[in-house]
């Protein structure tokens, strides 16, 4: 309840590992500076559950004194869903980087991603090296004109037919 808010220290919900930065801020906000408009922190609610706020700040007069007025946003549930998003992510990455079938990204006619076992594919000992070699240099070159119209196709929108294209091995 909002009377209970205004009994309280506002910094008393404030976590123990954020609490300095917010000291900080405050005390430069005291000061006049209002260096920064917008910020996260981490906040312990009644029950004891964290929770991630955004404030957003700004200063102005009233009556004749300097005041700070700060909107609280609960972002609690995005960062949540951040986190598992950067986990799933993380956890993907890595089924990818063991496949043991060959899966890449081409972008501008280079590997711009690709696992391990696509680099094999072509001799290179690592994704870096693959990287560095055109795509075109990486096919037969009868197959490259082939390949270029199939890569336009797919850049339209369309759906290229499976086509089998001959490594040139970089070995």
């Amino acid at each position: 309840p909002i009377e209970v808010l205004l009994e309280r220290d506002p910094l008393s919900s404030v976590v123990p590992e954020d609490l300095s930065a917010v000291n900080e801020r405050w005390s430069r906000r005291v000061g006049g500076t209002l260096d920064e408009e917008s910020y996260s922190m981490s906040v312990m609610r009644r029950d004891g559950r964290r929770a991630c706020i955004e404030v957003s700040s700004s200063m102005a007069k009233v009556n004749g004194r300097p005041a700070v007025f700060s909107f609280i946003l609960d972002v609690t549930r995005r960062t949540e869903a951040e986190e598992a998003r950067r986990r799933t992510e993380v956890y993907f990455r890595g089924l990818i980087e063991i496949a043991p079938e060959p899966i890449g990204i081409i972008r501008a006619g280079h590997f711009v991603y690709a696992n391990i076992a696509y680099a094999n594919v072509f001799g290179c000992a690592t994704v870096d090296e693959l990287y560095r070699i055109p795509i075109v240099e990486l096919v037969r070159e009868d197959e490259v004109d082939m390949l270029m119209q199939n890569g336009r196709f797919v850049l339209e929108g369309g759906r290229a037919p499976p086509q089998i294209y001959h490594a040139r091995r970089q070995i």
